[in-house]
């Protein structure tokens, strides 16, 4: 099931903040088997979420595994200190955008984007109980992917029937309708019509994020980076070399002013919860 709307990679490739590739760089020793790299953060080359395998060391020109890597430091660790006069190298990527920038502007792009539409857009597992008033339909807040149990109680709260008959009307507003119970129906002794509950326990969501909802997490994240370059541009030295290379303080502002409407005009166009009365 994902976790995310979009991935670390999608973003480097829209943005073109593709890694850059240093081979054969001479390491300077920090102390024992750590050793500094000149360039940094390390970054995920192949965006399989691990790092450790996109860094090649050589003792003396055999490959050595790293026993760990700091990315934002850009420091390499040796399990076995190599000797005082050993040559030690590398093979890595990196990039002045790391990766742990952009996954913090995923994170934001999720929470701005649950926060508008009230819905979280992957797989979750929900339990919800509420009243009909009137008929066999009713709507849950959160599109369904399916239920797993739906139970009828009477207005006075007592269980009538612990697995309920019903159908999907629309799985995208969360619209079921009851087989077997229609609310507001005149019933003995005193023929008043009641209301009916319902508790449902489904799995909310959607087993594919929508393509509106990608492209809006995708262009609020880099909204979210764009913003902190254009606030570090000639303050940091790695900002200022790539970065600032190819971007003015005036490209990056038009840019923004840019995307922040777009994501305000796509973010209007997304499901909402469905709000009760």
């Amino acid at each position: 099931m994902p976790t995310h709307y979009i991935s670390l990679r999608e973003v480097r490739a829209y943005n073109g903040w593709l890694p850059l590739r240093v081979k054969g760089e001479v390491l300077s020793r920090i102390e024992g088997g750590t050793f500094q790299t000149s360039r940094k953060p390390i970054v995920d080359e192949d965006g399989d979420e691990v790092i450790v395998d996109d860094v090649v060391v050589y003792v003396e020109g055999e490959a050595v595994e790293p026993s760990f890597i700091d990315p934002d430091k850009g420091v390499v660790g040796l399990e076995t200190p190599p000797a005082g006069n050993a040559l030690v190298t590398a093979d890595y990527s990196w990039h002045p955008v790391g990766d742990g920038e952009i996954a913090l502007a995923i994170e934001a792009a999720e929470d701005e984007i649950e926060s508008a539409t009230g819905i979280r857009f992957y797989p979750h597992e929900k339990v919800e109980r509420l009243k009909i008033h009137r008929g066999s339909e009713f709507s849950l807040s959160e599109p369904v992917i399916s239920v797993q149990s739906l139970k009828v109680y009477d207005a006075g709260g007592r269980l009538v029937d612990g697995q309920a008959g019903y159908e999907v009307v629309s799985h995208e507003t969360g619209l079921l309708r009851l087989k077997n119970y229609s609310a507001g129906t005149p019933t003995p002794p005193w023929y008043l019509t009641a209301p009916l509950e319902v508790e449902a326990r489904y799995v909310a969501g959607f087993s594919e994020t929508p393509p509106q909802v990608r492209k809006t997490a995708l262009l609020i994240a880099t909204y979210w980076i764009l913003a902190r370059v254009a606030r570090q541009v000639g303050f940091s030295e790695d900002y200022g070399g790539v970065v600032a290379a190819a971007f003015t303080s005036d490209d990056i502002g038009e840019r923004l002013s840019i995307l922040r409407g777009e994501i305000e005009r796509l973010k209007a166009g997304l499901p909402k919860r469905v709000l009760r009365a």
